[in-house]
Order: structure tokens, then sequence, then C-alpha cells
């Protein structure tokens, strides 16, 4: 009986990300522009906090349903999980740090 997770065959060199293949001018752009990478930190931030805000407005507004508290709850719930369960080191070149602005999430 073969694992249907286990590799067939010898093991790959490496692993290619055809992701980061096509990204890597942005990575390259924002490494090189921290004006560009603190805006798009900013507006990153703002989106998720806008989410956060809308959800919590919108079980105010509509109390007949539990359906967006829970939702925000699972979603930072299953976040954290992650978080802890991946603890990862900052890659080489990263770029992100803080842009000067703070968020709620």
């Amino acid at each position: 009986a073969s694992n249907f997770f286990a590799l067939q065959g010898d093991a790959p060199d490496c692993i290619e990300d055809s992701g980061h293949d096509l990204t890597g001018g942005l990575n390259n752009y924002f490494g090189n522009h921290e004006t560009a990478r603190h805006i798009l930190e900013i507006v990153a931030s703002f989106c998720m906090d806008m989410t956060f805000i809308m959800l919590i407005v919108l079980f105010l507004a509509k109390l007949y349903t539990m359906r967006p508290l829970i939702a925000l709850i699972i979603l930072f719930f299953v976040r954290a999980l992650i978080q802890r369960m991946v603890q990862m080191g900052k890659p080489d070149g990263h770029h992100w740090d803080y842009p000067g602005f703070p968020s709620l999430t």
C-alpha cells in the first residue's frame, strides 16, 4: 500500500515557487523604495482594520444574528493558531517593518 502523500521516485533538488518568481520584481521594488513599502503596509492594514470594524458594526446593527461575530472570532482564532504553529524566522531580504502608523489588527 503506497502512501497518498509520499513522494514517488527521487526527491526533487529544490522546491520552486512560481508565485515568488512572478512577484520578484515587486519584491525588489518595495525593497528599494521604503516610502512605497510603508504605503502598502498602511493600506493593507487599513483594509484589515475596516473588515474588522465593519463586521463589528454589522453585528451591532443586526443583533438577530451572531454569524458575523462568530466569523470574526473564528478568523482571528485560526489566524493566531496558525501563527503559533508555524514559527518561522524572517527570510533573507525581508522588507517588512513598522510603517509609522498604528493598526488594530
